[in-house]
């Protein structure tokens, strides 16, 4: 995903954790700034949860799309791009 290789963790359906040490893009698209996955971000980066474009303690998102989305600076599906060990999407493993 945009030149980021990075794990999370589906915890459930609605839940996704992102580990510390994970890396984020160092830059973000031009529909990505002024989303609301950007405020997100920023946040994030002020409140030290993620600093030196990497996350700096465990973080979990409602979504795996609204972690990917964080993690590559662009609107992603999530559901589609994050896998499993076994290749399954986050789709396949939770079907709707």
């Amino acid at each position: 995903m945009r030149g980021v290789t990075a794990k999370g963790y589906a915890l459930s359906p609605d839940r996704f954790l992102i580990p510390a040490g994970t890396p984020i893009s160092p830059t973000v698209s031009d529909s990505f700034r002024g989303s609301s996955e950007m405020k997100k971000r920023e946040r994030l980066i002020a409140d030290g949860i993620i600093a030196d474009n990497k996350f700096a303690r465990d973080f979990e998102f409602k979504t795996p799309s609204g972690a990917g989305g964080i993690i590559v600076g662009t609107g992603i599906n999530g559901r589609a791009c994050w896998k499993a060990a076994d290749g399954r999407t986050f789709a396949e493993v939770f079907p709707k």
